[in-house]
């Protein structure tokens, strides 16, 4: 503003009035075509910001239930029923950066961290997502009904499921068969990340119940060194939202993600 009037100033004291009104309309047009130039850089946004909102859609709908069950692991309540979101706050920050922005084919995303965040939950939202494990939240489940809610996910999904004992089990909570295929599984309904040691006794269940596989699931994730032990044993680790595509995990058809 002190620019252009430091500009007229100046036309008007070298070159009088008809100085002073040329200078004036030559500004007019100067600002004319400076809204104009910002009006198409706006549009440009609006485009490359709307294609951009497109292909973040796109891909959490392929990823929506994998996010939806990652959402419920990863947000807890606290003693006064407050909600603790700063662990899927990270997720989907991991989420966007790691398989989000790589869509864009090495064009800077446009929109900001917090309009990628609330879409991600939005986009979570407005997705049919399959029946979940149980009618009751799982956190309100027993051992026990959780291995039942388990059992029950398989048999939907075209397994034999057979459920041990609950003592003398070997390690193994529910023994899965399709012809030729029997999968050892062993259920841990947490609420804290599970550890090696459930590893180990599956493992150890799959020699004694001449499985092929050996499978954990929990509703919680593993720690670092329950990964380790998995990886080395070939023990697959499952979150029990994944559990209907167990065939398919075992089958390479759907690669587990990497936890």
């Amino acid at each position: 503003m002190y620019f252009f009037a430091g500009i007229l100033a100046v036309a008007g004291l070298f070159f009088g009035k008809e100085g002073f009104f040329n200078a004036c309309g030559a500004l007019v047009i100067l600002f004319l075509i400076h809204q104009y130039l910002e009006s198409l850089k706006k549009d440009e946004a609006l485009r490359i910001g709307g294609k951009q909102a497109e292909v973040l859609a796109s891909t959490v709908k392929q990823h929506a239930e994998e996010l939806a069950g990652r959402r419920k692991m990863l947000s807890t309540t606290g003693p006064y029923g407050q909600t603790n979101s700063r662990r899927w706050e990270r997720e989907k920050a991991k989420f966007a950066a790691q398989v989000y922005e790589p869509q864009l084919m090495g064009k800077s995303s446009i929109l900001t961290n917090e309009s990628v965040s609330k879409a991600i939950d939005d986009l979570i939202d407005k997705t049919k997502l399959p029946n979940q494990l149980s009618k009751k939240p799982v956190t309100e489940l027993t051992p026990i009904e959780f291995e039942q809610a388990c059992a029950a996910i398989l048999e939907k999904a075209g397994w034999k499921a057979t459920q041990t004992k609950a003592s003398g089990d070997q390690g193994a909570d529910i023994v899965a068969e399709k012809p030729g295929l029997k999968v050892v599984i062993q259920c841990k309904l947490y609420s804290k990340p599970v550890g090696n040691k459930a590893v180990q006794e599956v493992h150890a269940a799959k020699g004694i119940y001449r499985a092929k596989h050996a499978v954990v699931v929990s509703n919680q994730d593993f720690t670092t060194s329950a990964k380790e032990a998995a990886a080395a044993l070939d023990v697959l680790l499952l979150h029990d939202y994944n559990l209907q595509h167990l065939y398919a995990r075992l089958q390479g058809v759907v690669p587990p993600r990497v936890l």
